[in-house]
């Protein structure tokens, strides 16, 4: 028979015997371990909150079920397009049909949605819709946190236009966002704690964009963009590929890029790194020809500004087609780009630009951005052979020298504006040859143009051709298919091109030897204006006399008339003829005159 409960000292306790002393049950039963202080409470408490969250999901989960079977979500199209009407002014149309899901994820899919134009725009709408579809994670938002799948917008079609008065058909909807961020409560901070999307793909969309204030027009279709995830401070990769055409004349674009974007957490900064795009030209405005560029280098961009770095800039350029070398025309550039739209700066430096094989230097800059741009450009080659940079282009140069246009340089120091462009100073070098030049262009349509140059010695001789074998013609007897003097062909001017030139400019050389002859200080002003073009004066010092004189034409009327006049002083015949036949001349004496 068991002891009782009495018959045990402490009633059993001490010895792990427990039961009921009044009720004479005992039984044995293992004493359980002390608890810490508090931990029951804690434990009781997370399976009080698990519980909830599962019967709170089976709540959410039954209300979504009933709510898929009793709201039909295209009852409430005629709210939505009543409320984008009230917002913006302009209709809403949804023609297809709305898909609602609520549980796990709230999403909608729509189809067939547009949004009217602007008045004064056209019968036709601003945008259409072919399909849109997103897809938000429900429970995420109740800890005010976004989590969407991929957002998908297929078909989409955008209508963006300018009037002749610079007026745009979206200006009343930025002014009608600016009157609603007006009237929003100031300081009121209603950001997510955090977001993610699965992605974003836009398919077959298409822009149109008409400037009836320039007469441009351009459509960019197709466009698509495919994003990986996007979350708060993550990187996200970029994927697009767009074609473009443009106006006449057409031009046909190709870009495709490839890059990842690093935001910061606020989304004022962002890192594109790393980037590479191309991009293939082609269509009638190239004339058959065809270039592609390829673009490459690490981007940094300030919201605040905004501000753009590209350090590293990178950019290879081809071009194939008639009138090219075969294996195509090359390119490359190279260097750092700073902007600074809040100074309305930019620059570009160190600046390595490469054509063809032949290599400059220098740095670009401007100011005044962007309504009233203006530039600088200083550029210095390294020296160069131009008749190795013919040959690449297919072009064979025969000259009485084949030592010449073996070497060459060119230096520019530049600026310019919207309608202006002034070149402070050119320095050339051909061979044995320096030219030094500076001028200005003013106003493109009719072009206001002055200039100097001078140049310090050229041989010309060296430059022409070699002497062809020929047979000598019969005294008196013009070669076959040449015309007389009095009966040739009137020289034939540009004259629409003259009526709409303002030009003014001197030329200097200081010795030039041709067909033998030795000509020294030349001088020489061109000018053009209103269509009247002279050469005058003009001045030549050779075989101790001068030669003056003047030209002019002018294609004012409908019959161009030309004029020239000159006066010859003190020229040593003898000496003359000696260097023109290459023999001592048997004529002594000196020679003056004119004619008009």
């Amino acid at each position: 028979m068991p002891p009782t409960c009495s018959q045990v000292p402490n009633g059993g306790e001490a010895q792990g015997i427990r039961g009921d002393p009044e009720a004479g049950l005992c039984y044995n039963r293992p004493r359980p371990r002390p608890q810490p202080p508090g931990r029951i409470g804690i434990v009781k408490l997370i399976k009080w909150v698990i519980g909830l969250l599962v019967a709170g999901l089976v709540l959410l989960g039954t209300a979504a079920v009933v709510l898929l079977w009793v709201v039909d979500p295209n009852e409430y199209k005629p709210w939505i397009e009543r409320a984008v009407e009230e917002a913006t002014g302009r209709r809403l149309q949804i023609e297809g049909d709305l898909a609602l899901t609520v549980f796990p994820w709230l999403g909608v899919r729509v189809a067939g949605v547009s949004l009217a134009n602007a008045p004064g725009f056209g019968p036709a709408p601003m945008v259409e819709v072919g399909t849109a579809k997103v897809r938000v994670a429900l429970v995420p938002l109740f800890k005010g946190e976004l989590r969407a799948d991929e957002l998908l917008l297929e078909g989409a079609r955008i209508h963006l236009a300018r009037d002749a008065q610079g007026h745009t058909n979206w200006d009343d909807l930025v002014q009608a966002a600016e009157q609603r961020a007006s009237g929003s409560a100031p300081g009121r901070d209603e950001g997510l704690a955090s977001f993610m999307i699965g992605g974003l793909r836009i398919e077959d969309a298409a822009v149109h964009w008409e400037d009836a204030e320039s007469g441009t027009v351009l459509d960019v279709a197709p466009l698509d963009l495919h994003t990986g995830p996007v979350a708060s401070g993550k990187p996200v990769d970029v994927s697009l590929r767009a074609g473009v055409r443009t106006g006449e004349p057409a031009l046909d674009l190709v870009l495709q890029l490839e890059a990842r974007l690093h935001p910061d957490g606020g989304f004022e900064q962002l890192r594109v790194d790393p980037l590479q795009a191309t991009l293939r030209a082609q269509g009638p405005a190239l004339d058959g020809r065809r270039v592609d560029l390829d673009l490459q280098g690490p981007l940094t961009a300030a919201l605040e500004g905004p501000r753009v770095q590209w350090t590293g800039l990178r950019l290879q350029a081809r071009a194939t087609g008639p009138d090219l070398p075969k294996e195509g025309a090359h390119a490359s550039l190279r260097g750092n780009v700073h902007v600074d739209m809040s100074q309305g700066t930019a620059r570009f430096e160190p600046l390595d630009l490469s054509v063809d094989g032949v290599a400059l230097e220098g740095q670009c800059s401007a100011h005044g951005l962007p309504d009233k741009p203006a530039w600088t450009l200083a550029l210095k080659s390294a020296t160069f052979s131009p008749r190795d940079l013919l040959k690449r282009w297919g072009v064979e140069v025969k000259t009485a020298d084949p030592g010449v246009l073996k070497t060459a340089q060119l230096q520019l120091d530049a600026e310019g504006a919207k309608d202006r462009v002034e070149l402070r100073k050119l320095s050339a070098t051909l061979d044995a040859t320096h030219l030094q030049a500076s001028g200005s262009v003013e106003g493109f349509a009719k072009p206001v143009i002055r200039f100097e140059a001078r140049l310090d010695t050229l041989d010309a001789d060296r430059y022409l051709p070699p002497p062809a074998e020929q047979p000598v013609g019969e005294p008196g007897k013009a070669p076959e298919g040449g015309t007389s003097a009095a009966g040739g062909d009137r020289l034939a001017l540009p004259a629409d091109t003259l009526r709409n030139l303002d030009v003014d400019g001197k030329l200097t050389l200081d010795r030039l030897k041709i067909s033998s002859m030795q000509l020294r200080k030349i001088t020489a002003r061109l000018r053009v204006k209103e269509g009247k073009a002279s050469v005058e004066p003009f001045g030549v010092a050779l075989y101790g006399g001068t030669l003056k004189g003047g030209a002019t034409a002018d294609v004012r009327a409908q019959t161009p008339r030309y004029a020239v006049h000159f006066k010859a002083e003190s020229i040593a015949v003898g000496d003359l003829l000696s260097d023109l036949q290459g023999a001592e001349a048997r004529i002594r004496g000196t020679a003056a005159g004119s004619a008009r």
